[in-house]
């Protein structure tokens, strides 16, 4: 099956190889309306690349994922049978189970606060593509009662 190329491995678009940057930098366009801070026009223009090294499970699980919304215009049944707040849940049970108590359990604490923050403020506006807004629409306002954590599941963690 092929990659699509907006993901497929190549130089540009490579992820976990063995000769990746930690951090580059591309220019950046000047939004409108937008406060600047006492930055200078060359540091406005450019913004921070971080490239992240993803097992290969989990990037076929992604091309997989990507190929059945894109492709194929198929969406995931929500609510999650397992969501976002169970699966970090675990997670920090997990990591507390390895013994290891320095300072890790208030720093997995404060980790897992943060990932579920940022999901629940950029889910809508950041972490979904065009197809899936207006389930997004419908589900935000069935559920709008709790956090999105608590409806979404591990695709949409990805």
């Amino acid at each position: 099956m092929p990659v699509p190329k907006s993901i497929e491995n190549t130089p540009e678009n490579r992820v976990g190889s063995g000769t990746t940057r930690t951090v580059s930098q591309t220019p950046h366009q000047n939004v409108p309306g937008t406060v600047t801070t006492g930055q200078s026009l060359q540091a406005r223009k450019m913004r921070l690349i971080v490239e992240l090294k993803l097992p290969q499970e989990l990037k076929s699980c992604l091309v997989e994922d990507w190929e059945l919304i894109n492709k194929h215009k198929q969406l995931f049944q929500l609510p999650a049978k397992k969501n976002v707040d169970t699966i970090l849940a675990e997670y920090v049970t997990f990591v507390k189970s390895q013994g290891k108590t320095d300072n890790r359990e208030y720093s997995i604490d404060e980790l897992v606060y943060g990932i579920r923050e940022y999901f629940n403020r950029m889910l809508g506006t950041q972490l979904l593509c065009q197809f899936k807004k207006p389930q997004y629409a419908e589900i935000h306002l069935a559920y709008s009662h709790i956090p999105m954590s608590q409806v979404y599941g591990a695709p949409h963690l990805l």
